[in-house]
């Protein structure tokens, strides 16, 4: 099992994964071909990193992260505004969820940590401390950029989600509603 920095041919791979596994974010709302978009654009954002594991050369997880979530929101605005209209004009009903995406906690607050955005593993690979080493391998990234905390946050009924985090020992930072959702920050 290795975990590596993203390379393009990944693209494909992270989108399916995500798409497949997490299914509750606005971001899977929007459709596999557009994660495929969206995490080709953060490649070359000093901002922004994500890691893989593979394992059988296949990846079997992944983890994104930012030291200004602002980026991402940003970026999403300037370089991807022509896929999110044409996935608004094939679903209508997603716009009222994206209308309120600058409002989420983090795209808000002026931040001096890192955070987690999407980590996912593949169902077949979950127990074998997978999230556990991708989790380690983000806080490195974020201390080579000069930030020793991160947080995370996962919606509330995503218990099993919630067990891992507190089980990593990661301390609840607060909580918030965002689409009508509560969701809980985690922290070192």
């Amino acid at each position: 099992m290795l975990i590596r920095t993203i390379e393009e041919k990944d693209i494909p791979q992270i989108a399916s994964i995500h798409f497949r596994y997490l299914k509750v974010g606005i971001l899977s709302a929007l459709g596999e071909s557009f994660l495929g978009i969206f995490y080709k654009s953060f490649m070359g954002n000093s901002n922004t990193f994500t890691l893989v594991v593979v394992d059988d050369s296949k990846i079997v997880g992944f983890a994104s992260g930012a030291t200004n979530l602002k980026t991402i929101l940003k970026a999403t605005i300037l370089s991807l505004w022509f896929p999110v209209m044409i996935t608004v004009i094939k679903k209508p009903n997603i716009f009222a969820k994206l209308a309120q995406t600058p409002f989420y906690p983090s795209f808000k607050s002026g931040q001096n940590f890192g955070e987690i955005f999407s980590l996912a593993v593949v169902p077949s690979a979950r127990g074998k401390g997978i999230g556990t080493k991708l989790i380690k391998a983000c806080q490195i990234e974020f201390k080579k950029r000069g930030y020793n905390h991160f947080r995370l946050s996962v919606r509330e009924k995503m218990q099993e989600a919630n067990i891992f985090y507190q089980k990593l020992k990661l301390k609840k930072k607060g909580s918030a509603r965002f689409l009508n959702e509560k969701i809980i920050f985690y922290g070192n």
